[in-house]
């Protein structure tokens, strides 16, 4: 055969060959359809993600060929843990030794089709107590069903702050959630009122509305308008069997600082039948609390003017919550055994003044004279000693 002819096939065959490269195959070499190749130069499929809101997931590609390994960064607040990371038949490795905290990681294989990536978390039963000065101050650890009433929550914003509130009277900027609906729904969630009446207020309050719970668990979250978070996590128990944390039984002394000649009395008044009635408070009682455990939502005794022996009450003491005390004076009617009919006696004020005991025990008195007792120590005693105004 001609020279010049077989030189002129050989040139037609590499034209043809570069012609259909180039119909077949994409200016970078990939597969018609674009994407990043691969094994076998297969088309890239794409990654999408199922997750909660407060979840943050982030994939070492949005899209990849059939054959690459995806890195899959799974990010929980603290109250959170990953429980699942699945994707319709893909098998989804954690990588132990990269999970950290509350960072989880995951690998697994591009199959040749688009992937589905669902993350599933539960509560971890953990609490936030403070962020950056936000912090809780009364926060049920346990809660029951109701029919009438609800429970409070008060958090401290670690110094005062400007207040503006919305349409319905709720501190703007916070947000308040329950992370399982079907126990704490949003709507049994009050929003975040102030504390007082002044524009400036140092935290808020709000409540949970015991007739809309279900039995279960669930994380009271709030967060405040400067991004600052806390958790509580909340079981809501059967009524009656609320465990509200440490109970142990303490005494306190009561003293008369003052006698009959102090007081304003009635001409009707039989000073042999004045009384003098000791009330304290748990500001953060529980509805529902197990009544075999022995604390009470009020505690009272009562004791003559007259009598000059000592005088001291106990309590069940919940540690933790706050209590207020009051004294104030009565006489009776009848037999003080048995039948004794009270009456308050008005035109007199009963007053507590400060005291402080070893072991941190003490009762302190607010700018507006509300007594408050603490008892630190079980095995200490403080004194409530009595003025009258």
């Amino acid at each position: 055969m001609n020279k010049k002819l077989i030189t002129a096939l050989v040139a037609v065959a590499a034209v043809l060959a570069l012609s259909f490269c180039l119909a077949a195959c994409g200016d970078d070499g990939t597969q018609p359809g674009g994407g990043e190749g691969g094994e076998g130069g297969s088309i890239a499929h794409k990654i999408s993600i199922t997750a909660p809101d407060d979840v943050e997931v982030t994939t070492s590609a949005t899209s990849a060929s059939a054959g690459i390994t995806i890195t899959v960064k799974v990010v929980v607040p603290s109250w959170k843990i990953v429980t699942f990371v699945t994707a319709a038949d893909v098998n989804i490795v954690k990588d132990e030794a990269a999970s950290a905290g509350s960072t989880s990681v995951y690998t697994f294989t591009m199959p040749d089709r688009d992937v589905e990536l669902n993350v599933e978390t539960m509560d971890s039963g953990a609490s936030v107590d403070e962020d950056d000065g936000l912090k809780w101050v009364a926060a049920p650890e346990q809660i029951a069903p109701g029919e009438y009433s609800s429970a409070t929550y008060e958090v401290d914003f670690g110094g005062s702050v400007i207040a503006t509130t919305d349409v319905d009277g709720n501190l703007s900027g916070v947000k308040i959630s329950s992370t399982d609906q079907d126990v704490i729904p949003d709507e049994a969630i009050d929003g975040a009122h102030r504390i007082g009446d002044s524009a400036v207020t140092g935290g808020a309050t709000f409540t949970v509305d015991l007739t809309k719970v279900s039995l279960g668990a669930t994380t009271l979250v709030f967060e405040d308008s400067r991004g600052r978070t806390i958790a509580k996590y909340v079981q809501v128990v059967e009524h009656g069997k609320v465990d509200p944390g440490y109970i142990f039984n303490t005494s306190m002394f009561v003293e008369f600082a003052f006698d009959e000649g102090d007081l304003t009395l009635g001409a009707d008044v039989d000073p042999d039948k004045l009384l003098v009635l000791v009330s304290i408070n748990d500001d953060d009682w529980v509805d529902g609390t197990d009544p075999a455990l022995g604390a009470k939502e009020y505690t009272q005794s009562r004791f003559l003017l007259s009598d000059s022996g000592t005088k001291s009450m106990g309590l069940s003491y919940i540690q933790g919550h706050r209590y207020r005390v009051t004294a104030s004076l009565w006489t009776y009617t009848n037999d003080y055994e048995t039948d004794m009919d009270l009456s308050q006696v008005t035109g007199n004020k009963l007053v507590l003044g400060e005291h402080i005991a070893g072991g941190g025990n003490s009762v302190k008195n607010d700018d507006d004279g509300t007594s408050w007792l603490t008892i630190v120590g079980y095995s200490g005693t403080v004194t409530l000693k009595i003025y009258a105004e």
